[in-house]
């Protein structure tokens, strides 16, 4: 019997999460840093936006300020993450990462995409040609999304 279009999107959604997840044995910490998948999420999003505001972090995580205030705390007394005063709004506190924070966050980026390319390593041509050409068409509507979204 062949899968409804409704079907056949749950199953892709299912295979993503499965393809993307971190084994068993690694779901809550990432192997090649000592964090919690919150606290790595939080360092992308600090590197990604560069310098945000505590109030900026809150809202692109969809968290409580609060909660962010507790993740950005102990990332700072690890030495991976640093407030820094707005030179242009004395209220303001900006967070940025060190050159540790920086350097960590950068080679578990480098670890991911070597465990990502040995995975597409064994895929065949024709495979690996059919996921590009999916997830090229998934790109082309999130854009489009994107676009609607901002005006």
């Amino acid at each position: 019997m062949e899968q409804s279009r409704e079907e056949l999107m749950g199953a892709v959604e299912e295979l993503l999460h499965a393809v993307f997840r971190p084994p068993l044995r690694r779901r809550h910490r990432p192997q090649d840093m000592d964090i919690t998948i919150g606290q790595l999420e939080c360092l992308r999003t600090v590197s990604r936006l560069d310098s945000p505001s505590m109030s900026e972090l809150a809202q692109e995580l969809s968290l409580q300020p609060s909660t962010v205030t507790g993740m950005v705390d102990k990332l700072v007394k690890a030495g991976k993450l640093q407030r820094v005063d707005d030179p242009d709004d004395r209220r303001v506190v900006r967070i940025e990462m060190t050159a540790r924070g920086r350097a960590e966050h950068r080679q578990h980026h480098i670890q991911r995409r070597k465990r990502l390319m040995a995975m597409l390593g064994e895929l065949g041509e024709q495979d690996l040609h059919k996921l590009h050409d999916g997830l090229k068409a998934m790109y082309e509507v999130r854009r489009k999304h994107d676009d609607d979204t901002e005006n």
